[in-house]
C-alpha cells in the first residue's frame, strides 16, 4: 500500500510539474492563460522615460554649496579623505568632492589623467579653461562591456577651495544634465 501512494504522489507531482512548465503552449495564448482579446506584451505601448523633474537650487551638506538640481535629486554624504557627496536623480548621478592632493593640480595633468582611466579612453569632446579650473568631456569604452561612455569633469574653485564635479554615463544625454548641474556649484 505504501509503495502504491507513493507511485501516485510521484505521478501526481510530475504532472503538477510539467503543468507548470507550459510545455508547448506559449505565453500570451488564449488557450493556456485564458486572456482572450489581449494583446501581446509585444503589441502594447511601451511606456515612456520620465521627464526630468524641475531645476532649483539645492545645499550640499556637509558641503557650505548649493547646486541647481533636479527637485527629485537627493544628497549623500561621501566624505573620504575629504569632504564631499553623491547626488542622484531619477535619470543621472554626480559625485562632488573637495580637491586634495590626490588628485590632478592643473589642466594638462586632469587630461592625463582621463587618459590613463582604466575604461578605454576614445576622444576628448570639450576641453576648456575656466576661470578656476577647467571642463572636460570625453568619450570611454567601458572595460566591462565594451559599450560607449560619455564622461564630465569640472574643476571649480571657490573661496579659495577646489572641488571636483564629474560622472562618467552610458547616456550622453545624462552627461550633459551633469556638466550642467556642475556648472552652477556655487556657494551656498
Amino acid at each position: 500500500m505504501a509503495k502504491m501512494n507513493l507511485s501516485r504522489n510521484f505521478l501526481f507531482l510530475a504532472v503538477v510539474a510539467l503543468g507548470a512548465c507550459g510545455g508547448d503552449a506559449k505565453k500570451g495564448d488564449p488557450k493556456v492563460d485564458g486572456k482572450v482579446g489581449e494583446k501581446p506584451a509585444a503589441d502594447k505601448k511601451v511606456e515612456e522615460a520620465p521627464k526630468a523633474a524641475a531645476m532649483a537650487p539645492m545645499k550640499l551638506p556637509p558641503l557650505a554649496l548649493q547646486m541647481d538640481l533636479p527637485s527629485d535629486a537627493s544628497v549623500m554624504d561621501a566624505t573620504v579623505d575629504a569632504p564631499g557627496v553623491m547626488v542622484s536623480t531619477n535619470t543621472f548621478a554626480i559625485n562632488l568632492s573637495t580637491v586634495t592632493e590626490a588628485y590632478p593640480s592643473d589642466f594638462a595633468a586632469a587630461k592625463k589623467s582621463i587618459e590613463g582611466d582604466p575604461n578605454k579612453f576614445k576622444a576628448f569632446t570639450k576641453q576648456e579653461e575656466i576661470e578656476g579650473g577647467w571642463h572636460l568631456e570625453f568619450e570611454l569604452t567601458s572595460m566591462m562591456d565594451q559599450s560607449p561612455l560619455y564622461g564630465v569633469e569640472i574643476r571649480k574653485t571657490i573661496e579659495g577651495k577646489q572641488y571636483s564635479c564629474s560622472r562618467n554615463d552610458r547616456d550622453v544625454a545624462n552627461r550633459d544634465s551633469v556638466a550642467k548641474a556642475c556648472l552652477t556649484l556655487r556657494k551656498a
